[in-house]
C-alpha cells in the first residue's frame, strides 16, 4: 500500500512538473517573440521627419531654381466679345467677334510664394504692341494666383492662373470695325486668366493660352479707354 502510494505521489509530480515546463516554455517563447518584434522595428532616429510647413517665401532677387521664367506670347483681338459674355454667360467661340488687331507680348515672373506643389503667388512684369488695324503699347504689374496641381500633373504639368494689376496703354475705342487708336495715354486694371500645360518629362517649357484684358472695371478707374481683350498664345521658358 504504502508502495502504491508512492508510486501515485510520483506520478503527480511528474504531471504538475511537465506542466509547468510546459508553461516555462510558453513564456520563455512568447519574450523570444516579444523581443525579435522589438528589435525589428526601426530606431526612433531612422522614422520619417515630421512634415515640414509646405509654405516657401522666396527672396525675390535670390538666385533662380526654376522659379523665374519668360513669356513670348502673341494673339489677336476680339475686343467686340465682351469679357462677360466669354467668362460668366460661357458663349463658345464660334460667337466671339474677333477683327484684325494683334498684340505681341513679352513678359517676366517669379514665383515668391509657394504652397507646396498646389499653389503658388508670381509677381509679372509685361510689355504688349499692338499691331494690325491699330497701334500702340501696353505695360503692366500683375499679381498672379496660380493652382499647379491636378491628378494628371505627373504626366501633363497643368497650372490655372489669374493676373490682375494696373496697365499703362494707348487709349483706344472699340468700333464696329474693331480696335482703333485715339490719342493719349491711359491707366486700366490689367486681368488675364490663363492656363499653362507642359510635359513632366520638359519642366522647363510650358506652352500658354492667355486672355489679355484691361479695363477700367466697370467706372472704377477712370480713364477715356474702351475695354481691348486678346485671345494669346505661346511658349514660357522657365528656369
Amino acid at each position: 500500500m504504502a508502495e502504491n502510494g508512492r508510486k501515485r505521489g510520483d506520478n503527480v509530480l511528474k504531471g504538475r512538473g511537465s506542466r509547468g515546463g510546459v508553461a516555462v516554455r510558453k513564456v520563455v517563447a512568447t519574450v523570444a517573440l516579444a523581443v525579435a518584434w522589438l528589435s525589428s522595428m526601426p530606431a526612433l532616429a531612422d522614422q520619417p521627419e515630421q512634415k515640414k510647413d509646405l509654405w516657401e517665401f522666396i527672396i525675390p532677387f535670390s538666385a533662380c531654381t526654376g522659379d523665374c521664367n519668360i513669356a513670348l506670347l502673341a494673339g489677336k483681338s476680339a475686343s467686340r466679345t465682351p469679357m462677360t459674355s466669354v467668362f460668366i454667360h460661357f458663349q463658345g467661340p464660334e460667337t466671339w467677334q474677333w477683327d484684325d488687331t494683334y498684340i505681341v507680348t513679352l513678359s517676366a515672373s517669379r514665383t515668391l510664394v509657394r504652397y507646396g506643389r498646389y499653389f503658388s503667388i508670381d509677381p509679372e512684369i509685361g510689355v504688349g504692341r499692338y499691331l494690325g488695324n491699330t497701334y500702340g503699347f501696353e505695360g503692366w504689374l500683375s499679381l498672379y494666383l496660380r493652382w499647379r496641381y491636378f491628378p494628371w500633373s505627373d504626366y501633363v504639368r497643368t497650372s490655372i492662373g489669374v493676373g490682375f494689376g494696373p496697365s499703362v496703354a494707348s487709349n483706344v475705342v472699340i468700333a464696329p470695325t474693331g480696335v482703333m487708336t485715339t490719342s493719349g495715354v491711359g491707366v486700366a486694371n490689367y486681368f488675364s486668366p490663363e492656363i499653362e500645360l507642359g510635359l513632366a518629362s520638359q519642366p522647363n517649357w510650358g506652352l500658354v493660352l492667355r486672355y489679355h484684358h484691361r479695363s477700367s472695371i466697370w467706372g472704377v478707374i477712370s480713364n477715356n479707354s474702351d475695354a481691348p481683350q486678346f485671345w494669346t498664345v505661346g511658349m514660357r521658358m522657365h528656369f
